[in-house]
Order: C-alpha cells, then sequence, then structure tokens
C-alpha cells in the first residue's frame, strides 16, 4: 500500500461550461487555505440550466496498482442544502497504452451514483439524509483496476464511516482508447447548482490516494 497526498494548492486547473455541465456559473473559483481549499460555485446567466465548474489534477499512477481509494475531509456551506444539484469527486485513470477507466462519483441530494462507460449517471443506493452542512465529513470512495481485462470498478463508498456497496452489476466497466496521457490519474471536483440564482461551496482537506 502507498498513500499519495494530494496537495490543495494552485496546481489545480479548472474548467465549466459545456464540457462540464448544461450551462458555465458566473463565478467559480478555487480558494487555498494553509492545508485545505474551497471550492465554491455560483449563478448563471441561463435559466432552468444546471450550472456547474470543476477542477482537476493529475497524478501519477504507481506500478502494478490494482486498487486506489480516494479519501478526503469536507465541509459543506449552509446554502448546500438548496443549491447543490451534485457533489462530484472522480478518478479517471488510464493505463499504459491510454485506455480510460471513468471512475466518476457523486452525491446527488439523497442518490449516491457512478458513471457507466459512456459517463452517464446510473444511482447504486440512496443515503438517510442528504449531507449536514457546517460539519465535517469524511468521504471515501474505492475502486479497483484490471488493466490486463481492461475494466475498472467502483465498489464501495464511505460517507461518515457507513459503507455502501455497489452492486456487481455495475461493476467490471470496460475501458475506452484515449489518447490521454497513459498511467494517470486525474481526480476531479465538480460542483453543480440546482437553480440560476445559487451558489454554495465546499472545503476539502485531507485528500490522498490510497494505492493498493
Amino acid at each position: 500500500m502507498s498513500i499519495d497526498a494530494i496537495p490543495l494548492n494552485p496546481a489545480w486547473k479548472s474548467q465549466a461550461g459545456a464540457s462540464v455541465s448544461q450551462a458555465a456559473p458566473q463565478e467559480y473559483a478555487m480558494e487555498s487555505l494553509l492545508d485545505y481549499a474551497v471550492f465554491s460555485v455560483s449563478g448563471t446567466t441561463v435559466p432552468g440550466k444546471y450550472a456547474g465548474a470543476e477542477w482537476y489534477i493529475n497524478r501519477p499512477i504507481p506500478s502494478g496498482a490494482k486498487a486506489c481509494c480516494l479519501s478526503f475531509d469536507m465541509e459543506l456551506s449552509d446554502s448546500a442544502t438548496q443549491y447543490a444539484q451534485a457533489l462530484e469527486s472522480d478518478c479517471i485513470f488510464t493505463d499504459p497504452q491510454g485506455y480510460k477507466y471513468n471512475r466518476s462519483f457523486q452525491v446527488a441530494g439523497l442518490a449516491l451514483e457512478i458513471a457507466r462507460q459512456d459517463g452517464s449517471w446510473v444511482p447504486f443506493t440512496t443515503i438517510p439524509a442528504k449531507l449536514a452542512t457546517s460539519a465535517s465529513h469524511r468521504i471515501q470512495i474505492f475502486h479497483t483496476l484490471d488493466f490486463v481485462k481492461r475494466v475498472s470498478s467502483t465498489v464501495a463508498a464511505s460517507l461518515d464511516g457507513n459503507l455502501y456497496l455497489v452492486p456487481e452489476n455495475l461493476q467490471n466497466v470496460g475501458a475506452l482508447k484515449s489518447n490521454w496521457t497513459p498511467n494517470q490519474v486525474l481526480v476531479q471536483m465538480q460542483e453543480t447548482l440546482t437553480l440560476a440564482a445559487g451558489a454554495f461551496s465546499e472545503s476539502v482537506g485531507n485528500m490522498n490516494l490510497i494505492w493498493g
């Protein structure tokens, strides 16, 4: 096992617009503060469309890795209860031949969802209540990788120590050929709004990739 502590600093890049969601927000930002960062999104000029933004950073994949856990602490602003349509935390892996393995995960209201091969979302369970605001939550998403068979799985997610298993029929998702840089994982944080005039933020700290 090895642990890669992900820096929460300006090394992250960001984007918004059609490649992320239905509309670009008026403002989105990542602010680094000591050992954590605040990701925030607000408003859109396109009423009736979900506005969102994402932030991302590339990290190397250790040789021989077959499993990965994305682990972090998160605190939501009070406005997230009303305005957060989705809280997305993704790992997109590439193998030595450049095949892409999309292991995207999100909390959408009460639903926990993962990505199909084509990138569309499928719920695998629900949680009893929306994540509380102004409280620290421990999030862990567990993935497995098979670069020989070219499949990957999200096998479980843990929220505040409560483990939610992904059914077997949603595992072993096939990879897609891509022109992405080989042997890397793209870690992404994405926020999507419910309403044109909304705004919310996530404070994120203690972020790690734990490799097995």
